[in-house]
């Protein structure tokens, strides 16, 4: 996922404890930072721009030289657990023309031109 933050990451990987799974670390790995400036409302925010996938692992010792000696595999493995993006929604259908809705628009129509009678 795309992630904006204030510091450009200084590690490929970051290990955080689990306080609500406890014996496991979330394993978050970051890649291809790059400078991140955007002008909203006048103001200018700047930062770092990069991705970021995440990996649930069981806790050791050894597990930080463990993906050191084979990130390649661990960070496909965290890419492939990705959540897909989310479907755009299916725009909603146009409503069935009736009698009624042709008013409707009529006086709409009307309206939008300065009649006030229909």
């Amino acid at each position: 996922m795309k992630v904006i933050g204030d510091a450009r990451p200084t590690e490929r990987f970051t290990l955080e404890d689990q306080p609500k799974r406890p014996g496991y670390v979330l394993a978050r790995f970051y890649c291809d930072p790059e400078p991140f400036e955007e002008t909203i409302g006048g103001g200018t925010y700047s930062g770092w721009k990069y991705d970021e996938y995440h990996l649930e692992l069981p806790k050791s010792d050894s597990l930080p030289e463990a993906i050191e000696a084979d990130y390649d595999n661990y960070l496909k493995e965290a890419m492939e657990q990705e959540p897909a993006p989310e479907p755009e929604p299916e725009p909603e259908p146009e409503p069935e023309p009736t009698p009624e809705n042709a008013v409707w628009e009529a006086m709409a129509a009307a309206y939008k031109e300065g009649v006030n009678e229909a």
